[in-house]
């Protein structure tokens, strides 16, 4: 379902939010599945890691 958080997307956001205070400019990338992930995280992540993001890319993803 796409109503929940799933644990890939959890792990990635909690992730994107630890790792991110060490950088002043973030890039995020995906294929496919990772790059569901990657969207996900870039929305839901704190927002002063998101006021770092410069880009999400993906590629074959779907989002709905």
């Amino acid at each position: 379902s796409t109503k929940y958080e799933t644990d890939q997307q959890k792990a990635a956001k909690d992730f994107l939010n630890e790792v991110g205070l060490e950088y002043d400019s973030i890039y995020l990338t995906g294929h496919s599945k990772g790059g569901n992930n990657a969207i996900y995280a870039t929305i839901v992540t704190d927002s002063y890691v998101r006021s770092k993001i410069e880009d999400c890319v993906t590629w074959k993803n779907r989002t709905c």
